[in-house]
This record gives structure tokens, sequence and C-alpha cells, in this order.
């Protein structure tokens, strides 16, 4: 697998398989952290302060992990092909994102969790969707990944990374941005700076935004670029720890900012310092992050798992769009706390078959018909969309490009 390093150049990984298992693994651990979160919330379980602390650091592990795959997947692609090319690669992928966004807001529709209005609202990024707001968060990036790849090659990941992390070190600034709840149309345009820049304190879509996620996403190129390295010439392991300790440091003075609300176990586990964008939030996760990637990546390098063990982490799009869509129709059940239990281990239960029986049907071939012809029909309505994607994306960048 050939891919980019610090200079650009392509390097080729000495390993036995396409896929880095430690990845795999780590996005399996995010995957999970979200729909346990989802799942118990959906049955109205409550979990303990600690649960909650570890089930928010899906979101950081996601998007660091996004950083390190635009280092070992899409750079490459970026240096071999054309940029209309990879433009068109890049967009694509945005339309699955976006497709499964939809497909969520469209089932909570169905189920009464929210108005027809507000679907279509939530449809133009300008809505608090439940369970999927880090798809539109995907949508965004996979947009805009030719010009930031471009922007880390002119600029340097330095210089991009001192941007990512001053605007978390200007926090209280870009707080204070606020605009008046008096404006015309301020439910939608609040929506909007929430989603872009998160200004102001009346958030009301959960954090991160765009601009304060940058840093998790830069952090994660960085870690990308240095295990790249290691993994390439045995050497630079004492390196790996830079990340963590620029993420640590940040994170120490953060939790000293405490003007616009205290940085306590509680409001950095229920949602208050994430909603807000506060750097405690995004550089706490964000070094546990960088750290526990590099020692999965690199602590089972030579670990060989059966191909059925990494099913969640190979469908990871799947497994999140269509998870999350079961979670939303599954019934709110509010019972006792036994019922409530087997209901959400029935709900990840449900999750976990429905995403093995597809990987199945979607790599195999049955001697049974029925299973065939269902496995047939599963292939090509998933290549049917791809195209679909393809030939929207390629006629958007001829145009337009």
């Amino acid at each position: 697998m050939n891919i980019a390093c610090n200079d650009g150049n392509l390097y080729k990984i000495p390993r036995s398989s396409d896929r880095i298992v430690g990845i795999d693994i780590a996005r399996i651990i995010a995957i999970f952290l979200a729909l346990l979160s989802h799942a118990f919330g959906r049955v109205g379980l409550v979990f303990t302060s600690a649960a909650e602390l570890a089930m928010r650091a899906s979101t950081p592990l996601f998007l660091v992990l996004f950083g390190c795959m635009i280092t070992i997947v899409y750079i490459p692609r970026y240096n071999k092909i054309s940029f209309g090319y990879f433009t068109r690669i890049c967009w694509m992928r945005a339309g699955e994102c976006y497709l499964w966004f939809l497909f969520n807001l469209f089932l909570l529709f169905l189920t009464g969790s929210q108005s027809l209005l507000y679907t279509i609202r939530s449809a133009f990024f300008m809505g608090s969707t439940a369970y999927v707001q880090i798809l539109t968060l995907y949508t965004v990036y996979f947009l805009a990944l030719p010009w930031l790849i471009a922007a880390l090659q002119k600029v340097g990941l330095v210089r991009a990374l001192a941007f990512a992390f001053l605007v978390h070190l200007a926090f209280v600034p870009i707080k204070a941005l606020q605009i008046s709840d008096r404006v015309p149309g301020f439910a939608y345009i609040q929506r909007i700076i929430d989603l872009a820049i998160g200004a102001g304190t009346q958030n009301m879509i959960a954090g991160p935004s765009i601009l304060h996620s940058l840093a998790l996403v830069l952090g994660g190129v960085w870690v990308g670029r240095l295990i790249v390295d290691v993994l390439q010439t045995n050497r630079g392991l004492a390196r790996l720890i830079a990340p963590f300790l620029a993420f640590a440091v940040v994170a120490a003075w953060s939790v000293t900012e405490n003007s616009i609300v205290a940085v306590t176990g509680k409001t950095l586990s229920d949602l208050t310092l994430r909603n807000l964008n506060h750097p405690a939030y995004t550089m706490i996760y964000g070094a546990l992050a960088v750290f526990v990637i590099p020692v999965l990546v690199l602590g089972l390098r030579s670990f060989k798992p059966r191909e059925a063990a990494l099913v969640v982490g190979k469908r990871s799009l799947f497994v999140f769009g269509f998870g999350n869509a079961i979670i939303s129709c599954w019934a709110n059940y509010y019972g006792s706390v036994i019922l409530q239990t087997l209901s959400a281990i029935m709900l990840l239960g449900t999750v976990i078959a429905v995403v093995y029986a597809y990987d199945i049907l979607l790599v195999r071939r049955f001697s049974s018909r029925p299973l065939d012809f269902l496995a047939l029909i599963v292939q090509k309505m998933t290549r049917s969309i791809k195209d679909y994607l393809s030939i929207a994306s390629d006629i958007i960048v001829r145009r337009y490009l």
C-alpha cells in the first residue's frame, strides 16, 4: 500500500495485508462507544459519569482517524491523479455520507421524532440531528478535502496546526461573536454559525464545529505521518509522543478556562463543553486519541485477526449510518432497569447482526437460490448507488472545476 510521508513522497509500508489492523480496531472502538451511547440512551438508561466520560471520546476519535486516513489514503491519491479526478473521488465519498445523513433524517421524521419542516431544515444543515450529526462534518470535510490537502502542501502542517490550535486558544473571543436572538431568522443563522465556527454561547448544534474540529483532523494527519515513518523505517518511535504532548499542554491550560462555564467531570461528560466547543473537550479527548491510535497501530502491527473480526471497522460508514437508523426506529422503552438493559443489548445485537449479514451478502455467492438472489440485490443496489454518485460528482466537477 502506497502512502505519503512528510515530504509528499510515496512509500511502501511493509505489512502482509492492505489494511492497518490498528486503524480498524480504533475505528471499531469509536463506533462501539457511539452506538453504545445512542442505544442505551434510546431505551432510557442513565450511565455513570465514568461511562459518559468514556463515550464522549467517540467523536474526537472519529475525527483523528479521519485525519490519519488523509495521510494514509487520500494524500497518495492526490499526488498520483489529476485534481479533478481526485475531487470527484472525494465528492463521491461526501455524497455517501450525505445520503446516510438524509436516510437517518427521513427515519426520524417517519418515527415522529421531528417534524417535516425541521427535517427539511436539517437537510440543509440548519438543525441538530440525533445520532448522526458527525456525518455533516464528514460531508463538508470530504467536499473541501482537495483544497485542504492543497493548502497543507502549500503552507505546511506546522503552520496549519498552529492556526488550528490558535482557534482553541481564542475560545473567549470566538464566544463573544454571538448574534442577537432578535435578528430575523436567528434560529437558522445560529445553526449555520454553530456548524461552521461554533461562535456564541447560545449553541444549537452539538460540537465540535468545522473550525474547532480542524485541530483533531490535523492532529490525525500529524499522527498518520509519524506512523508512516515508523512503519517505513522502524525508527522515530519517540517522535510519536509529540502530538500527545501538544494536545496535553493545551488541555492543561484549557481546564483553567472557566470564564464561560466551569470545566468539571460533569460538564465534560454531559455535552456542555462539547456543545460550546470548549477547548477542554477537544484537547483532552484529542490527547487521548492521538495517544491511543499509534499504540493500537504499532502494538498490533504483527497481529493477524480473522477477517470477520474486522467487519465493523471495514464497513464503518454502513455500521454508523444503518446502525443509527435502527436505533432511531427502536422502541424507546422506559421500564425497569433490567428490561431496559435487555432492550439495549437486543438493539446492539440487531445492529451487529445486520452489519455482518450485509457484509456476507456483499462479498459472497450462495448455492441457495433465495440467498443468492438476495445477495445479488444487495450487490446491485450498492453498486448502483455508488455509480450514480460517481456520475453526479463527475458531472459537477466537469462543469464547475
